[in-house]
């Protein structure tokens, strides 16, 4: 099966900041359970010197690393989040409504990219020196999934689905999800930042 389209909304959650350096990505994509590239786009939330920065972005792994756009949105703000596939070429958007410079459409191509899977993901994302650890982030709800490949569209429910719990390298969980509401809406919890 391939993946034509993936789609999330959700209200950006409010970080609390340490004056260690962490990071939570919240996203959308096609691709990155079982293939080496990933198509994606979402919100940003970073802590830095204790304070914490919220952000806009996309990313065609591997060709390129995450492209900041928006650095005016704020915690409570609606974020939509799409990727939309049309042979090759992949429509990645985002819309934060309370501000339209966070808002963006990017056309990117890619002719390698496997479309084996559609995802909607809370994660600490990782740099050079590995993963990072992972703000507290309370509560990121997910909510209005819609997925669609070939012919068939519905919601996260529609298709055979994984729960993915994010744990450390000792096995301790990070971000736990819950059950599916109503097939297309879910929450992750924030358990530990490393």
């Amino acid at each position: 099966t391939t993946y034509t389209s993936v789609v999330g909304n959700w209200y950006e959650p409010s970080v609390s900041c340490t004056p260690t350096t962490s990071l939570a990505a919240f996203w959308v994509g096609i691709d990155g359970l079982t293939s080496g590239s990933v198509e994606q786009d979402g919100s940003l939330a970073e802590c830095s010197g204790g304070k914490a920065y919220y952000y806009t972005w996309w990313e065609m792994y591997p060709a390129n690393a995450v492209q900041i756009v928006g650095t005016t949105l704020k915690p409570g703000q609606h974020v939509r989040a799409s990727v939309v596939r049309s042979g090759t070429s992949y429509t990645l958007q985002v819309t934060d409504s309370a501000a339209s410079a966070d808002s963006f459409s990017k056309t990117e191509t890619c002719s390698s990219c496997k479309n084996s899977s559609a995802e909607w993901i809370a994660e600490a994302p990782s740099g050079s020196n590995g993963i990072y650890p992972l703000p507290d982030f309370h509560t990121w709800t997910l909510g209005s999934s819609s997925v669609k490949s070939g012919s068939k569209s519905g919601v996260i429910s529609t298709f055979s689905d994984d729960e993915i719990t994010m744990v450390d390298g000792s096995g301790n969980v990070e971000a736990q999800p819950s059950a599916l509401t109503g097939g297309d809406a879910f929450k992750v919890a924030w358990k530990r930042s490393t």
